[in-house]
């Protein structure tokens, strides 16, 4: 994946393939079932700090 297709997905003005979500994961070191769950936190509240 180049720098511009990811700013450009990063920006929301490029969608996020599937081989695009694979790459993402691999530099991550992650699967990438990871990266479409949702965000959990250790402390029990939301990303808005519910």
């Amino acid at each position: 994946m180049t720098n511009t297709a990811l700013s450009r997905t990063e920006r929301a003005r490029r969608r996020c393939d599937v081989d695009d979500l694979v790459v993402i994961a691999a530099v991550l070191g992650v699967p990438p079932a990871t990266l479409l769950l949702p965000f959990a936190s250790s402390s029990g509240t939301d990303r808005e700090g519910r």
